[in-house]
């Protein structure tokens, strides 16, 4: 889990990108690899408008993100960024406005996936999209922090979640539920349970 950040108001992407106000920034960071549900989003906001998506981390697949990004014409609605140090990306992460971590059920280990991405996502108030996954599932309606996705290779349900993310009023709920919890999954709330449990 990440450590304990003050929360700050960071206008990063909006900065480095010449992102409108009017646009919502959806961010996956991590691993960009298949799986992630990265493909099935890039199908789905090609419809949509006032949306831009912005990918950080190792990029495992360079040449066919960027053939696939090409050939639906949205080279001004993505942008994939270069990592940066993990000290750095909390900045990165707050300048957004929504998180996704649309894991693909293709293995027991995506299956039962908990990634640190949602955690970090919570730290920086990002309201989540997410695979409705046990473990994921458990923390974004536990704490209705987010919308779940079914089936995420059901274009028609990942636009509609995608377009209740975009009202006004289901973000403004779900970002006030989130800063009630934003310090809840740190590391330093967490340490002393995580002794306890190897003592």
């Amino acid at each position: 889990m990440p450590p304990y950040k003050e929360k700050i108001n960071s206008n990063y992407l909006r900065d480095k990108l010449k992102i409108p106000s009017k646009d919502k920034i959806f961010i996956y960071q991590g691993m960009i690899q298949k799986g992630r549900g990265i493909f099935n989003f890039i199908d789905v906001i090609q419809e949509l408008d006032n949306i831009r998506f912005i990918l950080i981390g190792e990029n495992n697949i360079p040449d066919e993100l960027n053939k696939y990004i090409n050939s639906k014409n949205l080279k001004d609605k993505i942008h994939i960024l270069e990592p940066v140090p993990y000290t750095s990306l909390y900045e990165i992460t707050t300048s957004a406005d929504i998180g996704i971590a649309l894991f693909e059920p293709i293995s027991i280990s995506y299956k039962l996936a908990l990634p640190n991405k949602l955690f970090e996502y919570i730290l920086a108030s990002l309201p989540i999209l997410a695979t409705n996954l046990p473990s994921i599932k458990e923390i974004v309606e536990n704490y209705n922090i987010g919308l779940l996705v079914n089936d995420v290779y059901n274009k028609n349900e990942l636009k509609e979640k995608i377009k209740l993310l975009l009202d006004e009023n289901v973000y403004k709920e779900l970002r006030q539920n989130i800063d009630k919890i934003r310090n809840k999954f740190t590391y330093e709330s967490q340490i002393d349970l995580i002794k306890e449990n190897f003592n």
